[in-house]
């Protein structure tokens, strides 16, 4: 009796160890998601922008928060922008690349940019894009 009273002692810890670790992760999450939302809003605008639509996606160990938008802009002159906004608050250049749909070059491209644990993507949809938006931006922590 005694051995499964241990057992059943033993295994009740380790259950409400699972609970608040569970608990402080989902904590972290909301909080690392929140500075998100923060640090996305406090980033200006391209200027000659529209902003279209809005993103936001969290689960634990990850979060994204983004926008896209609508511009006659090219692609060089968003990403001066950018650079000028983002390359003086410690912000680095992480990678770049073209990017294709389904195989076809609409002329999309990806610029992204990391600072601790954070990165900030740039995707330019193309010039023979027709999404309804030009270019996004989307600020994520845990996802690359």
């Amino acid at each position: 009796m005694t051995k499964y009273l241990l057992l059943l002692l033993l295994a009740a810890a380790a259950y409400v160890a699972v609970l608040v670790s569970g608990t402080k992760a989902e904590e972290r999450s909301k909080a690392m998601q929140a500075k998100l939302e923060s640090d996305f809003k406090a980033l200006p605008s391209f200027p000659r922008a529209t902003k279209v639509g809005e993103s936001t996606g969290r689960k634990s160990g990850h979060g994204i928060f983004g926008a896209s938008y609508s511009t006659s802009a090219t692609l060089p002159e968003i990403r001066a922008y950018y650079d000028s906004i983002l390359l003086p608050r410690g912000w680095h250049l992480a990678y770049e690349k073209p990017l294709r749909e389904w195989g076809k070059d609409l002329g999309g491209y990806s610029i992204n940019y990391k600072r601790d644990d954070f990165t900030v993507s740039l995707q330019y949809a193309g010039q023979r894009a027709q999404h309804g938006w030009d270019y996004a931006l989307t600020l994520s922590w845990g996802l690359h």
